[in-house]
């Protein structure tokens, strides 16, 4: 019997029993590869959210750099948030945030985007003002135990989210 004990950024623990006992590794006669796909945020369940969840195939920023696994978030209103359950299993997130092309209303630098990620509650990132000239922004940081994802969208336009990678 061949159990996945936990992985992590593309490896895996395995533990190898017989008859309810552990197998030493000398005893194990074939390499098992095993292939770990990330988990991204896009593709869970949105919780709870103040706007519809809008994620498509493939979005552009102004700077005309493409993105695969992203949503969109933020509205002319203002602030708007979407929230995640994630139940305490990763223990760490990254992604990129961008400008979109979607929000051609205005070259203004007034105009622009922040985003704030809380891990239960707790504002774990804030990020600089992205406007239309803005490069991707990579953020990369440590989500523990956290039982609730939530990211925040302050400001009126349209920014991306993407490649947000959820690891154990």
């Amino acid at each position: 019997k061949i159990i996945i004990v936990g992985n992590k950024q593309g490896k895996a623990k395995i533990k190898v029993t017989s008859k309810g006992k552990n197998i030493k590794g000398k005893n194990i006669v074939k390499t098992i590869k095993v292939t770990v796909y990330p988990t991204y945020l896009v593709d869970l369940p949105v919780l709870n959210s103040t706007e519809e969840f809008r994620k498509g195939d493939i979005y552009y920023d102004r700077l005309q750099n493409q993105y695969n696994k992203a949503f969109l978030i933020g509205k002319p209103t203002g602030s708007t948030y979407h929230e995640w359950y994630l139940n305490g299993k990763y223990n760490h997130i990254s992604g990129v945030l961008a400008f979109s092309d979607k929000d051609n209303m205005s070259t203004d630098y007034n105009y622009c985007g922040i985003i704030q990620i809380y891990a239960d509650d707790n504002l774990i990132y804030t990020s600089p003002e992205i406007n239309y000239k803005t490069e991707p922004i990579i953020f990369d940081m440590d989500i523990s135990g956290a039982k609730i994802l939530k990211i925040v969208h302050k400001r009126e336009c349209e920014l991306i989210v993407d490649s947000c990678i959820l690891s154990k």
